[in-house]
């Protein structure tokens, strides 16, 4: 039987608070003439490692998929993959670990490794780009947060 009430102070916004917003770019494909990129997704959860790879094998990429830090650097080791989604909380060998023991190995700092973390906090961030990831990026992600930075660190480019 509570009841609030409460009064807000609004005005007309002017031309210089309203900001025209584009519309986002969808990838529709991988550019032509590229090398074919292989992609490893390493995620504990299996929901976010679908997600990952479907968009990433509509847009064209070669995935592949660990649900642990170990699966992670036997696949690495097999497939040579040119970038990793590597989550930072996975059960065996977290994602720490796993960047470090492929950066340890000879080649290991040719392939660019990007944190995923519900955590975004920026001591994690800062803690997963002193531990050998090229960069980092909080879940939930967007999908053109994804594609920039693949085009960031690969060069890819996109239809």
């Amino acid at each position: 039987g509570t009841v609030f009430s409460f009064y807000i102070k609004v005005s007309l916004a002017t031309e210089s608070e309203i900001y025209d917003r584009q519309p986002q770019k969808r990838v529709k494909g991988l550019a032509s003439n590229q090398e074919i990129y292989r992609i490893l997704v390493a995620d504990d959860e299996s929901a976010n490692r679908l997600l990952l790879t479907q968009i990433l094998k509509s847009a064209g990429f070669l995935v592949w998929f660990a649900d642990n830090g170990i699966e992670a650097v036997k696949l690495w080791r097999k497939y040579k993959p040119h970038l990793i989604w590597m989550d930072l909380r996975m059960p065996v060998l977290d994602g720490f670990q796993a960047a470090q023991k492929i950066r340890a190995r000879p080649n290991g700092s040719n392939t660019k490794i990007i944190a995923l973390s519900a955590n975004a906090f920026v001591k994690t961030q800062e803690l997963a780009m002193s531990n050998g990831f090229d960069d980092f990026v909080a879940k939930p992600f967007r999908e053109t947060v994804i594609f920039e930075k693949m085009a960031l660190h690969l060069g890819v480019r996109y239809i």
